[in-house]
């Protein structure tokens, strides 16, 4: 009884500051409520999700777009589900989508690499979907393979499904205990955090399209893969033809069917679903910039996303912006900046903007690509951009600031 009335106050004190927030013009009200929530009552969480279908999905790039799919997925299946598709990804952010929609049979919870630990204990998910670790916001996260470590302690004293790539050598040494597990191929083997063996500390043996140790430490083969416009399942093969621009979304693609698999939905109708995606959540890929333009929006938030981008733009004549924030959810240690070659940029002509926009010119001359223009706001920096092709790849801040509608 009295875990009940405790319940019941904290979501009554939640929902109060969520409706406080709002009016107040302070904001949506969704991390508000959360916070609110979790101090009256720490174990909310357990109470909201006992009884529910809950999936965590974890990574540092991805998780929104994994979710956003797996939501498409399972919706188009019949089934309610409530998500955190504003991106509050902390456990408090987690805690108000479970809060707003009581009524969900299911949840899918975008969740915070560094916040799993916490989730998985309190949650008790059926499903935990497991993409890429690298280095993001270092002032909080440190080193990726503290991450790491902190997944492979949870999941042994937490056994749950899980789906994870086998694609990140850190990832796959998180999960290499899991009994009951998925390995997906994403198609992205990544080489700028994975350069150390997880395993014994040695280095890695690092080739085009796979990594292993001397110590026996390797890539585990795949169960699901994604290639030539289809996505494999063992003997299935389904196709899967997206509209979401980028071509890495089809790793997070992969992540999400296989999670659908896993959660016993038909594939083929999954990636029917997913494929009409125009966008993740409520976040906008083109922004008008004032001048009668528009530029394609993208979040380019650490080294490994710069990584996937620059193959993208490499070769082009596109216009670039390169907004780069320093508030608390973009990291204010921005030193990564220099592990990005931006020397392969050079065809490019580039402006950048946001209040990180010195250390960026800085970095981009000495790359040998110095910036057209310098300036505050990232749509000054496009308006001097010539041309109609044109991006601007935006640190968190910025990019939530600029796409979400």
């Amino acid at each position: 009884m009295a875990g009940r009335l405790r319940a019941a106050a904290a979501l009554g004190a939640g929902e109060l500051a969520s409706v406080v927030s709002r009016a107040t013009g302070r904001g949506h009200g969704h991390q508000i409520r959360g916070r609110v929530a979790l101090a009256v009552d720490p174990q909310l969480p357990r109470r909201l999700a006992d009884g529910r279908r809950v999936v965590l999905v974890s990574a540092t790039n991805g998780k929104t777009a994994t979710s956003s799919m797996l939501v498409a997925a399972v919706r188009d299946a019949g089934t309610h589900v409530t998500t955190n598709s504003d991106g509050a990804n902390l456990l408090a952010g987690m805690t108000s989508a479970l809060a707003a929609d009581r009524n969900a049979p299911a949840a899918v919870l975008e969740c915070d690499e560094a916040n799993l630990p916490f989730a998985l204990d309190l949650m008790a998910p059926e499903l935990v979907v497991l993409g890429n670790l690298s280095r993001d916001q270092l002032d909080r996260h440190l080193e990726v393979r503290r991450i790491a470590e902190r997944w492979k302690q949870v999941l042994a004293e937490h056994p749950t499904r899980v789906v994870a790539s086998n694609s990140d050598p850190n990832v796959a040494w998180a999960v290499e205990d899991v009994e009951d597990l998925t390995w997906v191929d994403t198609g992205l083997v990544s080489r700028l955090d994975n350069a150390i063996c997880p395993s014994c500390r040695e280095l890695l043996d690092l080739s085009s399209d796979t990594w292993n140790c001397s110590c026996g430490f390797t890539r585990p083969p795949a169960d699901v893969s994604v290639a030539d416009g289809a996505i494999r399942l063992g003997d299935r093969s389904v196709p899967l033809e997206l509209r979401l621009p980028w071509s890495w979304q089809r790793a997070n693609a992969a992540l999400a069917l296989a999670a659908a698999d896993a959660l016993g939905l038909d594939v083929a109708r999954a990636a029917h679903a997913v494929g009409h995606l125009d966008q993740v959540g409520n976040r906008r890929h083109r922004v008008p910039i004032g001048d009668g333009r528009e530029a394609e929006l993208v979040l380019a938030k650490n080294p490994s996303s710069w990584a996937l981008l620059i193959d993208e733009l490499e070769g082009t004549d596109r216009g670039l912006v390169i907004a780069q924030d320093d508030n608390a959810a973009d990291g204010t240690d921005p030193s990564w900046l220099w592990d990005v070659p931006y020397e392969r940029l050079g065809a490019l002509t580039i402006a950048t903007a946001g209040t990180r926009t010195l250390d960026v010119a800085v970095r981009l001359q000495h790359a040998g690509c110095p910036p057209v223009a310098i300036e505050a706001d990232p749509f000054d920096a496009a308006r001097a951009l010539p041309g109609d092709d044109l991006v601007i790849a935006a640190s968190y801040s910025i990019f939530h600031r600029l796409g979400v509608r």
